[in-house]
């Protein structure tokens, strides 16, 4: 048997995970701001997109992000994903311009910049079950949304709309 010789096989290294990873999919739960009397509910879709990169999208409703005869309050952002870190941006009509870094150890933080209030400062965590984003609102109320993983994002072959869960 013959030794292969003057070939190298030149193998690209397998890397670290992307940070998008960990957070991709759909979640559902709850979101509130107990002292202000406000809370409701949440959906949240992560994915990829070959034209904006990683799409951030958070359905919330009730309290001051919709009342039971509108839609359910869309924040959606987009951002690059890599190894190290994503930065997500956006706007959002009722809470401002929005950035929320992802870090690749599932750290979540950012703020919210409304008009006519100051920034809201977010933080939080995603992990394989949960995600948590706590946040303070006009400097000293405390709320925050706690989402579970429902699974991955079904797309669907013509229309790919929002329902929200029965």
């Amino acid at each position: 048997m013959g030794l292969m010789t003057g070939c190298t096989l030149d193998v690209p290294d397998l890397g670290e995970p992307m940070v998008a990873d960990q957070i991709m999919g759909r979640w559902t739960g709850n979101w509130g701001v107990g002292s202000l009397f406000q809370e409701g509910e949440g959906v949240m879709e992560v994915r990829r997109s070959e034209e904006e990169g990683i799409v951030f999208q958070l359905w919330m409703s009730g309290g001051a992000m919709s009342s039971e005869t509108e839609p359910p309050h869309e924040i959606r952002l987009t951002g690059e994903d890599s190894e190290e870190q994503i930065v997500l941006t956006g706007y959002s009509d009722k809470i401002g311009n929005v950035e929320l870094v992802l870090t690749s150890e599932g750290e979540i933080y950012g703020e919210a910049v409304p008009d006519t209030i100051p920034a809201v400062q977010i933080g939080g965590y995603v992990n394989p079950e949960t995600v948590y984003l706590g946040f303070i609102v006009l400097e000293i109320f405390e709320g925050s949304a706690d989402l579970s993983y429902e699974g991955p994002i079904i797309e669907e072959e013509e229309n790919n709309w929002f329902s929200w869960p029965e």
